[in-house]
């Protein structure tokens, strides 16, 4: 399972439906935000982010950005 921090800064884990109806993918190194499609469908990518192999990754990388304006 992957890990992101999403356009809010809020802390995610791919895998989990969002109740806005969005779900997370991760391709590669980067966790891919969908609509969650109706059965047939493509989803529609809407947000890509940078994906982390775990939490302690994430957090890792965070706090070597240092704060933020």
């Amino acid at each position: 399972m992957s890990w992101y921090i999403d356009s809010e800064g809020e802390i995610r884990k791919v895998g989990v439906s969002d109740a806005d109806g969005t779900t997370a993918k991760t391709v590669g190194s980067v966790v891919q935000v969908c609509e969650v499609p109706l059965v047939g469908e493509e989803p529609t990518v809407l947000e890509e982010y940078t994906a982390y192999e775990t939490r302690d990754a994430l957090l890792v990388a965070v706090s070597a950005a240092g704060p933020q304006p």
